[in-house]
């Protein structure tokens, strides 16, 4: 890679105005897109333990049937529903308030998403990063920034989890969901691999 300080004097000069800053090349830290996939549910990626990266991140657009103004949107591991497998916390704020709260649950709760009395057609996002998940000496983390806006309503919330006693074990599958599991069509999920030195 090739990257150089510029300074005023040096983008005008005419020995620098041609020149390469970039030289195109892949480097350490960059996003790979691995998978998409568009459900009434959610998706389930599945062998990610045997892709080349030390972190993934999946950046999804959901929204819930549910019969409420929000719910929550969700990730599991290696189809692990153990009634307190995960503990999980959440800061979130509409813009008239703000609230904390922290969770041991059978799964673990990444954003809220608008529910079927929102408005048809908005839809949250959320931006999920899952950190050295084919680690056999760390629990594996999970933090998460997402939310909606509904004109003039929704949430936006940063939510922080880890999977418990997971330190021995990769993550060989990833299942992300609707709360409720009532999920409208076409959410979007995208998986993205992140590589390191």
């Amino acid at each position: 890679m090739s990257v150089r300080k510029f300074s005023t004097a040096s983008i005008l000069s005419p020995s620098y105005k041609n020149s390469k800053i970039w030289d195109g090349e892949t480097f350490p830290g960059y996003f790979e897109s691995i998978a998409t996939a568009t459900s009434t549910y959610g998706a389930v990626f599945t062998n990610v333990d045997t892709l080349p990266y030390t972190h993934l991140q999946i950046r999804v657009m959901p929204r819930d049937t549910a019969a409420t103004s929000v719910t929550d949107f969700c990730i599991r591991f290696n189809s692990d529903s153990g009634s307190t497998s995960y503990r999980w916390h959440r800061i979130i704020g509409n813009g008239s308030f703000s609230q904390s709260d922290s969770f041991n649950t059978s799964f673990m709760g990444c954003s809220l998403i608008p529910g079927s009395s929102v408005t048809s057609g908005i839809y949250g996002v959320a931006i999920i990063d899952i950190l050295d998940y084919k680690s056999t000496n760390k629990v594996k983390v999970v933090r998460t920034l997402g939310g909606f806006d509904a004109n003039g309503s929704g949430f936006v919330g940063l939510n922080s989890g880890m999977w418990v006693g997971s330190a021995s074990t990769q993550v060989t599958q990833i299942e992300v969901f609707a709360g409720t599991g009532q999920a409208v069509a076409n959410n979007h999920f995208a998986l993205y691999g992140i590589r390191t030195a």
